[in-house]
């Protein structure tokens, strides 16, 4: 009996006929094996005149190499006692690759930003799992590193970036090559949506007026900037002094585009004046954005 591989950890069995082709009952009255990764069961039996009986014999290397043994099967029969079988086997170690989690979803990312996930490559098996390579069906998404080592019982981890360019969803496949056996490749699902997003900026941060007549009115250009991917939209600028006005007091500023707004200060009596505009807009982290302004009435 040659069992070819087996895994170190499984048993692979094989079936042996003894046949009796006398006239008399045969006893078997033992199926022994010099190696241990070799036995046999049943081990005691009768066979009658013309009739077989079937024996499993299973092959648990339990190591990593080539193992081989002799079966002797004690009977009755007075001239064949006893047969000795041949056995023979490799024992192999297999990886076994299981990837976590299953599939990524990155949600909303800005397009000119890239975002990271951690993917997880762990061996279950016996041998050394070889990863050759993790390729991208879409461009937007990438991994690293792509080729590596896990030993059994260990993992990896794998950082997945997704940088989407453009607006709008997009999804892909990634594609992990090994010398697992039986899942070879493994496919993980991606998914993503580029945004765009406005990014407001302010200039000056400050304005001071000075001395202003307290019959007149004496105006300054603010500018507002959109350093962002998205249409920048300013919905209100308020001041916590009415002798301090600002307009336009909405309007919308493209990327990488800016817009002046004009602040005045109307003094209606003497002396120093003090308070901040308050910019709110659709810029996801500054909001509102505040501009301290000063004059004095003279």
């Amino acid at each position: 009996l040659s069992f070819g591989n087996v895994e170190i950890t499984m048993c692979a069995p094989l079936p042996l006929t003894v046949s009796n082709t006398g006239t008399a009952t045969l006893s078997v009255t033992g199926v022994s094996s010099d190696n241990a990764a070799f036995t046999a069961a049943p081990s005691v039996f009768n066979v009658a005149p013309g009739a077989s009986a079937n024996v499993t014999v299973q092959f648990c290397p339990g190591v990593t190499g080539p193992q081989s043994g002799t079966l002797t099967i004690a009977s009755n029969d007075p001239d064949e006692n006893p047969v000795l079988v041949p056995v023979s086997g490799n024992g192999t170690a297999i990886p076994d690759i299981d990837v976590a989690p299953a599939s990524l979803s990155f949600g909303s990312v800005e397009i000119t930003t890239c975002s990271s996930l951690p993917l997880t490559v762990s061996n279950t098996g016996t041998g050394t799992l070889s990863v050759t390579g993790i390729s991208s069906s879409n461009p937007v998404f990438s991994a690293a590193p792509v080729s590596f080592s896990v030993a059994p019982g260990a993992s990896t981890a794998v950082t997945v970036q997704f940088c989407p360019g453009a607006t709008g969803p997009q999804s892909g496949t990634l594609s992990i090559a090994s010398n697992d056996p039986d899942e070879n490749p493994v496919m993980v699902p991606v998914s993503g949506n580029g945004i765009a997003i406005p990014d407001i900026d302010v200039a000056p941060a400050s304005l001071a007026f000075g001395d202003v007549e307290i019959t007149t009115c004496e105006s300054l250009p603010l500018t507002v900037s959109n350093t962002g991917t998205g249409t920048l939209n300013v919905t209100g600028i308020s001041s916590s002094s009415p002798v301090f006005t600002a307009a336009p007091g909405s309007f919308s500023v493209a990327p990488g585009a800016s817009s002046t707004v004009t602040v005045q200060f109307c003094p209606t009596v003497t002396g120093q004046e003090e308070g901040t505009l308050s910019i709110t807009s659709n810029d996801p982290d500054e909001n509102p954005v505040i501009v301290a302004v000063s004059g004095n009435g003279i």
